[in-house]
C-alpha cells in the first residue's frame, strides 16, 4: 500500500472516530439528560406537601381534610385498656 493510501485510510479512521466520539458518545449523554429532564413535570419535596388542589372546568375542588391517623376503619388504633 502506498503512503498516500495509508494516509487517506488514517484520515478516514480519524474522521470516523471523531464522529463516534462527538455524536454518539457525547451526544448520547446529552440526549439522556434531556430525556430525563422532560420526564420531571415539577420538583416537589413530599414532606413539604400539605394539600392538593385540583382545578377543573367546573372550578376549583376544595382540598380534602387530612386523614385522621388515630382511627382506622377497624376502630381506634390506640389500645383501650
Amino acid at each position: 500500500m502506498s503512503l498516500r493510501g495509508t494516509l487517506a485510510l488514517g484520515v478516514a479512521a480519524l474522521a470516523l472516530g471523531a464522529y463516534v466520539w462527538f455524536v454518539e458518545i457525547r451526544g448520547g449523554e446529552k440526549r439522556a439528560e434531556a430525556e430525563a429532564a422532560t420526564r420531571v413535570i415539577f420538583a416537589l419535596d413530599p414532606a413539604s406537601a400539605t394539600a392538593l388542589e385540583l382545578v377543573t372546568s367546573d372550578g376549583v375542588s376544595p382540598p380534602s381534610d387530612p386523614p385522621d391517623t388515630t382511627k382506622s376503619r377497624f376502630g381506634s388504633l390506640a389500645s383501650s385498656t
